[in-house]
């Protein structure tokens, strides 16, 4: 409830109703790198969709009775939720233990994407290697969902071994067609060494 009292008692603001009826709301920790330059704009918003669980897997489409199996496509294990597809999947798994390996991110994250994304954010590595992390996290996820719906609307057998180089080729081309002005020569390294 408002307190009207408080209105009644002090000079009306417009500012303090809006605080009022708009409580502040926990600054999403991924925002910032999220919408940063290197993501392809298709990546970013299916991260984006995943990262507020938005993205229609099969476990909502079963919780609203418009399908009957809840089941993960790719390797019928498991209900298909997001980090089942990117993370726990059998299929997945393989491609994302190269992109983890190949980015840096160690074994330590790879469990759900809210943590990865958090690890990222948190990871005491450079502005440069973190946004090619979070693209690399970005295009993962784009090609997993992507593959899933090729699957479900085409019946197009998933390529695994294709995928992890798609995924690597992508993040690269995109890094290097938006390269920023400063980069240190250790960055440099860092990237033309992936």
């Amino acid at each position: 409830m408002i307190n009207t009292q408080q209105f009644t008692q002090e000079k009306y603001q417009i500012a303090a109703i809006y605080i009022l009826l708009c409580p502040p709301q926990d600054r999403k920790y991924w925002i910032v790198q999220l919408w940063g330059r290197f993501n392809i704009p298709k990546h970013r918003f299916i991260l984006w969709l995943a990262l507020q669980g938005r993205l229609r897997t099969r476990e909502k489409s079963h919780r609203f009775v418009i399908i009957d199996c809840p089941n993960c496509l790719l390797c019928n294990n498991g209900l298909e939720i997001i980090n089942h597809l990117c993370f726990e999947c059998s299929k997945t798994k393989q491609c994302v233990m190269e992109i983890s390996h190949w980015l840096g991110w160690g074994g330590q994250a790879t469990t759900e994407l809210n943590r990865v994304s958090k690890w990222i954010n948190r990871t005491k590595t450079c502005r440069f290697s973190r946004k090619v992390m979070v693209a690399g996290l970005a295009s993962l996820v784009y090609h997993v969902w992507k593959t899933r719906n090729e699957l479900i609307w085409q019946a197009k057998e998933p390529n695994w071994v294709n995928l992890t180089a798609r995924i690597k080729e992508n993040v690269k081309q995109m890094v290097v067609f938006v390269w920023p002005k400063k980069v240190s020569q250790k960055d440099e390294i860092w990237f033309n060494n992936l």
